[in-house]
Formats: structure tokens, sequence, C-alpha cells
């Protein structure tokens, strides 16, 4: 492939960049991105940009918005240090390219960078009839509870039916729902073929009563003549280290549990072959001769039919196992289904069916272009067929793609991604591109890893991963004379044999240990910069591993943190915290109290748990449990766990201790999900307990993020990682101690299903179920697992900027290691096993001449450190003697913050001073009167709506109602299901729909007074008003003295703006925004009318709801200064939207309407009407408005 050049490469068509480590990448992507913008002129939310997490996005999205705001600067100046702005500078039209810069910063908001299942879920949530999904469907980020589920169902259906010598076979195995669960769970989602078929289903019955009448004729011979069979076997004429006493006796007792048993079991006790007629004619001593006896012949039967009954056996659990894949995938979608929820999968399963559904006639991919005219898929190493089939139908030929990943750096596949896929992806692109100038690590360390990885042709195993020599795009910044890399040698004393992982990871571990003291104490330069411990990182493979070189650092005193992506389930902490609160929860079980008094909450030895059972003390402790106990009853998990936390100072305490800040890191984020669980579903302290027990002990593979273990400090430490978790970092000096480890299957693992790619069959995925298709594909697999961890030793040396240490040496497993395959360049090696054959029984001397080829190629540097039995010294921090500090004299003026204000918060202190009957329970813009109800009055002179229920939620339904109804049709069919169904949402009883009916029609038929023609409100048609309208406008200082002068002052014209006698408004100084909420506006006659409705109860009395009775409501609930608000912004908008708009003219009045008082017996009740003077309207405009709205 040709280099990619930022500058003159296309970019249209479907492209594919590799970047390796270092080269890069973002500001390439970056780069691409503004070139489609000023080039292409495409619009930012028309390019589509995924990548692989939610942190990458984060970075993508501040490093566009970045290249954007240089490039608006270097348009603006015409100066800038960029080669590719300085081009584009050159060649783009200044004013169109400034304008497009300008529109792109402006909505950076609707820029679509995604994760491929963010992208996913935004095209399922945007096409939902054509995808076929659910609006409101839940996504789950554990399926591990809904798998066991199905595993116990699947076991419950299939096992009460077999036959009991089965069942006997298959706990003899120890296969339970669990198991199944836990071998079977990483491929219940995949698609994926057998590798061998499996034969038909055989029916056993004649195999297991072949075996039972065996059994039961060698039983009825062993209880008639056991003491004679004994008798035989101890003769002494049989070969003593075989049948003697010790040896034979207990097997004896194994054949009497065996005939008493009901139900045999196939699978025979060990040694039961001495028992056959073989096995004692071939023990026969020499010149001696052994007594005959049918039991013998027998038990050579039952031998022979056990066999083959186990092996049907076996052959039918292989079955039940490819049963439960099939069932669990289809259990799977159907119960999610049910219950409306999504795993992150399923959002790309659905969009690729829907995608390949022809049903769809390709609708979904072209809506799909439409929106997005380019997309830059990041990461796309780590794809899958899945992923790859959406982006190859969505952007096909003709489409602008770019696909940007590093094969070298695929190390994702326990999380599904598909290297095979990757390189088929890859072959149907049309062009192909690289980068090749590292601009992270030094010049040395770029060489180093050049001489290592460009020693073989195949040195990725596969040939279709290129490597290709990286040059270097920075200065050599360390200072050291040796070499960048160290390639760490672990000799042996003198011995043929490997050394084993046993005895080798110690001293490894203290050889970093030392390492990292000695380079401490070195003082040496990075740059400028004296190394200190966080520029240090150590890379292990496995968790268990961080744990050992994190003990080693602080045992001479170095700070080291673990960053882990290990489940903070499976930490000690958990089971502290269960044992803990089973002891708060069953609070009268003493052995629990003191269980839980051994954790690190409470700290006590053994000694002093034995001393308590009589101590004088218990009884405190006791009533301490029995405090917390009541409390999480009473208030709550969250509320229980601070209390304990400050009555037993456990954060003091744990800090104390060695690994303080890990443990109570970890309790704290326990006590965040307990809480989150508690909050989320409602459990009772029974239902959390439990829980919390099957989250301890049912610890799945997949760690979802909230789960993961969080970093215990950001402080000046080295940081522990495994490689994994390193992809996209970077750091001064890497450790990798453990890159010797080899790469066949795990002895715990070499008899379990995998999946491997079959390479005669285009390397799809394949999935080795029986032990024939194990056996056959265990080198493909090994293969792919020697490739991968090849691709991990990359990812682990281009970590560093400035120096790597890496160890190797001939240790157990290392002759299949990634450095055993780079470092050997004999051609007859060509895959695992040749590998393992010509590395296994290798000398150290041949081990180092192995390594010599790659340290000449690297022109020093490379060099390589015999390790040994290095003593670690203590790391002697240094100390900083404590600044004197005073406290600092603050001059500066603080400038007022933008707010965004209302009416009442321009209001609300008036409303303290005012009586109980002035509340209004509801206010649409935010106020919601804190007093008493008021009691329901005897008094008859006013039924129907006015006896309602009080309080702030009938305002709320009284302005729902009013919200949604025809004002002009209130007795239609319409209006009557409003009314039952809010009757019903809100919880009043349904037979006060017959008042709220009539009183709804009374209400629109109460005429308005102040309104010519004998207006009433149902004479309002639905297109020619606007319901619950939300405004804002920007809002300049003010302050309360300019409010109170403008409706207290000695200028105002209309008296009844204010009076001497009210409370003045209280509210600091503000400005920002504006905003409320009108009720109504309507238009009647070419005018616009303002609507509020009010539900404040005034009384009993139509006395109450008369003219005079509002306008006193009206001044102390401060509504003259709410409606000025909402006509200043009301006029400001008809002026803007009508050049014409006269307030004179177009602008009819306030109403506003107290729901309590319309009465059909007092028409002229409950409603308030005026039309404000104009010079008040535009004072207020003036004083409130920041600037003429636009």
């Amino acid at each position: 492939p040709v280099e990619f050049d930022i500058i003159n490469s296309p970019i249209d068509g479907r492209n594919l960049i590799e970047a390796g480590a270092g080269t890069g990448k973002t500001y390439t992507i970056s780069g691409i991105f503004l070139r489609l913008l000023l080039e292409k002129q495409l619009e930012i939310s028309s390019i589509l940009v995924v990548t692989f997490t939610e942190a990458a996005t984060e970075e993508l999205r501040r490093r566009i918005r970045t290249i954007l705001q240089e490039a608006k600067y270097a348009f603006e100046t015409s100066n800038t240090g960029d080669k590719l702005i300085k081009v584009l500078l050159a060649h783009c039209e200044k004013k169109r390219s400034l304008d497009i810069i300008n529109a792109s910063l402006r909505d950076f908001d609707t820029v679509a960078i995604y994760t491929i299942h963010g992208f996913c879920s935004s095209i399922l949530r945007k096409n939902a009839f054509e995808c076929n999904q659910t609006f409101d469907a839940e996504v789950i980020t554990d399926q591990s509870g809904l798998f066991e589920e199905i595993a116990d169902d699947f076991w419950r259906k299939n096992f009460p039916c077999a036959s009991p010598l089965f069942v006997t076979f298959v706990l003899d195995r120890k296969s339970t729902p669990q198991k199944l669960f836990h071998i079977l769970r990483p491929f219940c989602t995949l698609q994926l073929k057998l590798a061998t078929p499996l034969p038909p289903p055989v029916d056993t019955s004649a195999l297991e009563n072949d075996f039972v009448d065996s059994v039961n004729k060698a039983a009825g011979v062993w209880n008639k003549s056991g003491i004679d069979i004994e008798a035989i076997l101890l003769s002494g004429n049989l070969d003593g280290r075989k049948y003697n006493v010790n040896k034979i006796k207990p097997l004896f007792t194994e054949l009497d549990h065996l005939f008493k048993s009901s139900t045999p079991s196939p699978l025979l006790f060990a040694k039961f072959e001495n028992f056959t007629a073989s096995s004692v004619s071939a023990a026969t001593k020499k010149n001696k001769t052994c007594q005959s006896h049918d039991f013998f012949d027998l038990c050579e039967k039952i031998l022979q039919s056990a066999s083959a009954l186990s092996d049907a056996f076996s052959a039918k659990i292989l079955r039940l196992q490819s049963e439960f894949l099939s069932y669990s995938k289809k259990e799977l979608a159907a119960r999610k289904e049910k219950q409306n929820v999504l795993y992150f999968d399923d959002l790309l399963q659905n969009v690729y069916k829907a995608l390949t559904d022809n049903k769809n006639d390709c609708r979904l991919a072209h809506e799909t272009r439409r929106e997005f005219k380019a997309a830059l898929i990041d990461e796309f190493q780590d794809t899958d067929p899945i992923q790859y089939g959406i982006f190859n139908t969505i952007f096909n030929a003709g489409s602008t793609l770019f696909l940007i990943g590093d094969p070298k750096q695929a190390i994702y596949g326990f999380r599904g991604a598909d290297i095979f896929a990757y390189l088929k992806a890859a072959a149907s692109i049309d062009r192909k591109y690289t980068l090749r100038t590292n601009y992270r690590s030094d010049k040395g360390l770029v060489i180093a890893v050049n001489s290592i990885f460009s020693a073989r042709r195949d040195s990725f195993v596969y040939e279709d991963i290129a490597y290709h020599n990286i040059r270097s795009g920075v200065v050599q910044k360390n200072n050291a004379a040796e070499g960048s890399l160290e390639l760490w040698i672990l000799p042996r004393d003198g011995s043929k044999a490997a050394i084993s992982k046993a005895a080798a990871r110690p001293l490894i571990t203290n050889a970093v240990a030392s390492g990292i003291s000695n380079l401490l104490a070195s003082k040496e330069l990075i740059g400028n910069k004296t190394i200190t411990p966080s520029d240090i990182a150590v890379l292990v493979r496995k968790n268990p591993e961080a744990g050992i070189i994190k003990d080693a650092l602080t045992a001479i005193g170095i700070p080291a943190v673990i960053d882990s992506a290990e489940n903070v389930f499976s930490s000690q902490e958990a089971t502290d915290t269960y044992r803990l609160l089973t002891a708060i929860h069953e609070v009268s079980n003493p052995k629990l109290c003191r269980a839980a008094m051994a954790t690190a909450f409470f700290g006590c030895n053994a000694g002093q748990i034995i001393d308590s059972v009589d101590n004088e003390k218990t009884e405190d402790r006791l009533t301490g449990f029995h405090d917390y106990h009541d409390l999480w009853n009473s208030e709550g998990f969250i509320r229980m766990m601070r209390a304990l936390m400050d009555r037993e100072k456990v954060r003091a305490r744990i800090l104390k201790a060695p690994g303080g800040e890990r443990a109570l890191t970890n309790i704290l984020h326990l006590t965040e999900l307990i809480h989150k669980e508690e909050s989320r579903t409602r459990m009772t302290p029974g239902a959390l307990c439990a829980w919390l027990s099957k989250k301890v002990s049912d610890l799945s593979s997949h760690v979802p993020d909230e789960e993961m273990l969080r970093l215990e400090s950001d402080g000046n430490a080295v940081r522990i990682m495994t490689i994994h978790k390193s992809k996209g970092l970077e750091f001064p000096v890497v450790f990798c101690p453990f890159s010797w480890d080899g790469a066949e299957l795990s002895s715990k693992a070499k008899n379990f299903p995998f999946i491997f790619h079959d390479p005669a069959a285009d390397f799809e995925a394949r999935l080795a179920l029986d032990p024939a298709s194990i056996e056959l594909n265990r080198s493909n697999a090994g293969n792919e697992i020697l490739a991968e961890n090849i691709r991990l030793l990359y990812v682990a040396l281009t970590r560093a900027k400035n120096r790597c240490c890496c160890a190797w040496g001939m240790i157990s497993g290392a002759e299949t290691s990634a450095l055993a395959w780079l470092l050997n360049c004999d051609p007859n090696v060509k895959n695992i096993d040749s590998l393992k054959a010509r590395c296994k029984f290798m000398s150290d001397d041949e081990a180092l001449l192995l390594i010599k080829p790659v340290i000449e190629r690297s022109g020093g540097n490379i060099k390589t450190v015999m390790i040994g039995k290095e003593n670690a010294l203590p790391y002697k921090t240094e100390i900083i003697q404590p600044e004197k500090l005073k406290c600092a004299t603050f001059n500066a003026k603080i400038a007022e913050p933008w707010v965004i204000s209302s009416f009442s918060s321009l209001s609300g202190k008036r409303h303290s001073q005012l009586p109980d009957l002035m509340q209004d329970f509801f206010e649409t813009d935010d106020i919601i009167y804190n007093s008493k109800s008021i009691p329901a009055s005897d008094n008859k002179k006013m039924s129907g709506i006015n006896e309602f229920p009080r309080g702030a939620l009938a305002g709320t339904f009284f302005h729902d109602i009013l919200q949604h109804i025809d004002f002009s049709d209130v007795a239609d069919r319409a209006a009557e299901n409003i009314v039952d169904k809010k009757l019903l949402e809100y919880g009043f009883d349904i037979s006060w729909n017959v008042q709220i009916k009539n009183f709804l029609d009374n209400l629109v038929k109460t005429p308005v007074t102040g309104i010519p023609g004998g207006f009433s409100l149902n004479m309002i048609r639905p297109d020619s008003c606007l319901k619950e309208t939300e405004f804002y406008f920007p809002l300049k200082r003010i302050t309360q003295s300019q409010i109170n002068d403008l409706f207290f002052g000695s200028q105002t014209n209309d008296l009844f703006l204010g009076h001497q006698n009210e409370p003045r408004f209280e509210f600091s100084p503000v400005r920002g925004f504006m905003k409320g909420f009108i009720d109504c506006v309507f238009d009647y006659e070419n005018k616009y009318y303002l609507v509020d409705w009010k539900s404040n109860y005034l009384g009993e009395s139509l006395q109450d709801y008369c003219q005079s009775a509002l306008q006193t409501v009206m001044m102390h609930e401060g509504y003259n200064l709410q409606y000025h608000i909402y006509l200043t912004a009301l006029n400001a908008f008809f002026s803007l939207r009508d050049k014409q708009y006269s307030y004179e003219k177009k602008f009819g009045g306030v109403i506003y309407v107290f729901l309590r008082g319309i009465s059909p017996e007092n028409t002229g009740n409950g409603i308030f009407f005026r039309k404000p003077e104009k010079n008040m309207i535009l004072r207020l405009s003036e004083m409130l408005l920041e600037q003429e709205t636009t």
C-alpha cells in the first residue's frame, strides 16, 4: 500500500488506511474531516464518524473541534503552522471556506460522532418502523442473568424425563446448569457452524439395559462369593505392586458402593479394571497360576458395557450442548422481545437485519446514505462480519468511505472482534494506504521495534497482515547511552529443563521492582524532566499478574496503582460487604455479627472476636448492629451505610492499612452500585443481600463498565494495567514482564469447546464442540492464539515513548511465545507446532543466537540484559518541605452570573407576607405555593367546581384539561373522553366528571366583559389559538428598585399598577434570560388576547370572586407584573413577525380566569380583563430586553 498523504490523497471512493501505532491516526481523521467540509463542502452533520469507545468519541470530538478552530484562525489571519491548513488556505476560496467553518463550529452539536452501538441505536431510533423496532426498548449492559435463566430452563425441560442412569452420569461429570452456561456462554449469540456435524441421536436404552444387567450379575456373584474373590486377589500369586492389601482393600469398598447403588454410574471408580479377567491374568506372577473366577469375566463385561454407555452418553451430552446453543439463541431473542430490552449486540443485529431484508428494498441504506454523505470508521481492525456488513451495505460502491485501523493492533477477539473479517473487508476496498511516521516514540525505539517485527515475512503469522518499517517523527529524547529497548533474559542454572512458571514469575517480578527502583534513583531525564513514578507503566497479560507487580513495588515503597478491567464484585471488599450486610439484615444471629467484625469495616482480629463472646463491649457492638438494621429498614441502604462508615471510622481504619486506598475505593464503589440497585428495584434488605450474594458468587466473563475496578489514585504512581487496557495510551517508560507466556490452549480449557477460523473454508468461524474436532483443530486454534499474542506484544512495545523493557527466556511455555516466533527466522517454522518443536529443547546459548541478528539489525538500539536474583532497593521519596501558607486576599469583583429568570423568581418573596387565601396552588411558570390546604366550607352559596379538591395537583389537572379541549365544542365526545381520562390519570374520583363537564360548558359560555360583541371562549376557533406557549427573551441586568419604581413610582400613570400599601418586589440583581409559559393566546377579530388560568381558592361565596376581589388578588399576588412580562414577550414577538403590528390596533387585552369563580348564577364573576397602557409596555420592554429580539 502507498503512504496516505493528508494533503494530496483523494478523499472520495472507498479507502482503507492502515495506521500503525503512534502514526497520527486521530490527526489524519480530523484532517480528512476538514477536507470533506472545505473541498467537498459537506455539512458537518452529514459526515459520519464511528469509533470504538465512548472515550474515543470524546477525543475525536475534541480534536475535530480543535482543527476547526485552528482553521478558523488561519482563514481570519492568514497565519498557520499546520501544513494541511496552509494548503487549504492557499487553494480554497477564503470567504466561502470561512462561512463553512463558522457554520460548522456553530452547529457542532450536530456532529455525528458515535460508537458503533451508538450509531446503530440512532439508526433504530430514527427508523423504528423500517427496523421493526419498538420505541421504548431499554438497552441493558449485561444479559448474563437472562442466559442463566435460559440454562436453568433448558436443564429443567430436558432432564426430568431423562433416564436415571443418564442423570447419574451427568451429575458424576459435575455437569450443572451453571457449568453448561459458563462453557457455552461465549458462543450463544454467535452464528456458528460446527466444525464437524454431530452424528444422529442414538437410543441408549439397550446399552443401559446391558450395563445394568452386567452390574446386577456381578453384584450377585460378589454378594455370594465376595470372600473367595478377595482371597484370590490377595493370594500372593499376583503382582504385589498392584494387588496388595493396602491398595486392593479400599477397592472392595468401592465395589460395595457400586453394587448397592440403585442407579450405578457408567463412570466407574478408578482402578475398577483391576477386577477384570484381563488385568488379573496380566498381573499373575511368573511360574504362578491364579484361580479363575466368573466374577472377573463379569467385571470385564461391566468395563466394556460401561465404556460403550459412557461414549453414548457423552455423545448425548454433546447433542444437548448443540441443542442448547440453538435453544438459547431463539429463547434469548424471545425473552428480550417480551421484556422489551436490547443488549448492545442486538442493536447491530437489528440494523443489519433491516438493511439486508429484501422487503425494505434497501430503503434504510438509501435513507442513511442520504443523511451521511461520507463516513470515517475508526478502529476498524476490531470489526466483525456484522459491523462490516452494515457499513458495506450502506456505503457501497460510489460512496465516500474511509476505514481506518491497524490489523497489528487487533486484540479484542474476546469481545467478538474478528481479524479475518477485517482482512476480507480490506481485500474488497478500492484504495489501500498506510501511515508510516511514528510521532510518539524516540527514533531508537522505532528502529528497535522495526528490527523485531521485520525479521519475518509472516511476522504476524498470517501474511495478509504485513509489517512496514516505520520512521520516527520525533527527536531522540532519552539521555541514556544504552539501547532504547532492553530484552531481559532469565537464564537457567545449568539445567536443560525449562524454568517453571512458578519459579520464573517471582524472579521477573523482583527484576521489575529492582529496575524501576534503580531507574527512579538514577534521576534520569526524559527531555528536560526527571523521571517520576507516573512516567512508568507495567503492562501485564492478566489481572492477577497486576496484583503480583503491585505487591512487589509496594514492598519497596514505590507508589503504584492498578488500572484494571476486573470486576469489583470479585474483590475481597465485595465479600466483606456481603458479610456485613447479611449480619445487619439477620441481626439476631451472633455468628454472622462476629463474621462481620472480622471484615475491614471493623478490623477485629481473631483474639478480639473470641473475647467478644463474653466481653462487656459485645452488647454495645450488637446494639450498633440493631441500630444499623433499623436505619436500613426505615431510611434505606445509603443512609445506613453512611452512618456506619462515620460511626465505625471505617475510612480512617482502612487507609492506615497496606493497600488501603484500593480497599476504600472498592468499598465506596460497591456502596454506589448497591444503592443504585436498591433505588432501581426498590429491593428489601433481604432481597438486596440475595442480589449481592449472586453478584459475588456468579461472576460473568463480561464485566459491565460500571462494575470495573476504579483507579484508586491519580497521584504520582506507577501505572499497572493489562495490555488490552493500555491500547490507545502512551508512557515514557514501559515494562513488559510477562511477554514470554506461550500460545497453547490452557490446560483448564484444553477439552473445552473453542472457536477457530477454518483455513479450508476461507477462514470462516467454526465451533469445535466434540473431542475429535477439538483435537483435530487444536493447532489452528493455537496459531490464532499465537497471532493474537504477537499483536498484543506489538501493542505493548509501541506504548513506550522513550524506553521499553521486555522479559523472555527458556521458561515453560516460552517456546510458543510471540518473541519465540519473531526471533526465529528458520524457514521451516511455519506454524505453532513447528515453532514448538524448534524451541522446546533449545539451550540458553541457542536462544541468545536467535536474538543476535535482531540486535545487529537494530544498530545498538536493542540490548540484552541478563536478570537473576536482584535485590530491589527501597525507593526513597523526596521529602518536600511544606510551604508556609496564608489566606489570600480577594480583591476581584465577582461577575453576576447569567441566570434564567421568571415571574416567580422576581415575585417569590412577596408570597410569604400574604394570607393563606391568596396562595395559588399552581403556576405554570414555576410558582408552587406551600400554604396549608383550605378546609372545605359548609356554606352552600357556591357549589359545583368550587368544592373540587384544592392543592397543586388540582391546578395541574385543570391546566391539563384546558390545554387539550376544543373551546368551540366542549360538549363533543372527545372533550368527555379527555375529562374522564384526566380524572383517572390524576387520581380523582370519576364521579366528578359530570360537574367538570358542566363547569367547562359554563366556562366557555361566560361573556368576557371588555371584549365587544358579547364574546365568550366558545367563539375561539382551534386554529386561531396557541396553548401552553413557552417563551425566552434576553434579559438586561435588572434590580428590584427598577421594577418597584416602575410599578409603584410617582410616574405610574395606570393607578391600578401599584398601591403604596402593597409589599414591594424583592430579588437579587439578575441578568441572562427571562422565560415563561403563557396558558393561551388567541386571535379574535384581528386582535390578540392573552389568557391565564388561575385555580386559586378565594372563598366559598360568590362575593369572593367579584371584580373588586379579583383586583385585590391581582395586586397581592403580583399578577400585574406577570402579565406585563408576558406582554413584553408577546409584543416583541408580534413586532418581529408582522412589521405592520400596532399594539393599540392589534392587541385586545389580558384575561385572567379564576376557574373556581365561574358560575352560571353570576356571569360577571371570576374573569378579570384589562388592556395595559402602551407606554407601560414600552417602558418595561426597554428595561428588560437586552437587545432587539431576532
